[in-house]
């Protein structure tokens, strides 16, 4: 499968590009079929590409047209340097998302257990989301089947309130959802979302989540504001 990267060199390029080639990226992998990134201009670029799975690459980065074929191992020095970065750099990413994981496991259950007594859910997420309001603009609670036990509690103008419209409602056909329920009924710890594009608001978002007693599990998505602050979440 063929991609061009062209879209990259603009100052502003559409999220539902990104969405599309995590998509392709995902089909390619299904297929057992091989990408292939053209219009490599730049090292962003070609990281961009080598992120998204790409095996082949094309582009004036690489190489500028010419008559003939080059030396098969030409380039290879640059590239292994290139893909040495582009190593350290991922992996400083992903410790700091897992460092960020642990730090959020450690917040919920501090403050879950401080309001442990309250039976009341809705009242019990309210005073969890107000505590970390510097991380999430929206919070809710589901039951292993995915029903939503709780309303969404929503940050607007500085003012956290209740939006009941979507409680009972079911989320289990959203993507990974049991098999994430699954990993943190055995593991009993939370788990970061890759980011997507929020189904209300359209911005690309990520969701915490966290297994709580009685296979009640919370979900905390995370603010645009707090994802700026934060550039390692955004890729």
């Amino acid at each position: 499968m063929k991609i061009d990267l062209k879209a990259l060199q603009q100052q502003s390029t559409p999220v539902a590009f990104h969405s599309v080639i995590y998509s392709l990226s995902l089909l390619a992998r299904k297929l057992g079929a091989e990408l292939l990134f053209e219009g490599i201009e730049t090292n962003y670029q070609f990281h961009y590409a080598w992120r998204k799975h790409g095996r082949y690459y094309q582009g004036h980065f690489i190489s500028k047209p010419l008559p003939h074929f080059i030396e098969q191992d030409i380039w290879k020095d640059r590239v292994k340097s290139d893909i040495r970065q582009f190593i350290d750099v991922e992996q400083s990413k992903l410790t700091k998302k897992y460092q960020l994981a642990q730090k959020l496991n450690d917040q919920i259950a501090r403050l879950s257990h401080e309001n442990k007594w309250e039976s009341d859910l809705n009242e019990r997420i309210l005073f969890i989301a107000e505590q970390m309001e510097d991380v999430c603009f929206r919070m809710y609670i589901t039951d292993v089947e995915g029903y939503q036990q709780t309303a969404n509690v929503i940050k607007a103008n500085d003012l956290w309130t209740y939006d009941f419209s979507a409680q009972m409602k079911n989320w289990s056909w959203r993507p990974y959802f049991i098999e994430n329920v699954i990993r943190m009924k055995q593991d009993q710890t939370g788990i970061l979302s890759d980011l997507y594009s929020d189904i209300e608001t359209g911005e690309m978002i990520r969701t915490f989540s966290y297994p709580l007693e009685k296979d009640l599990f919370l979900f905390l998505d995370m603010s645009s504001m707090f994802l700026d602050q934060h550039e390692y979440l955004l890729w």
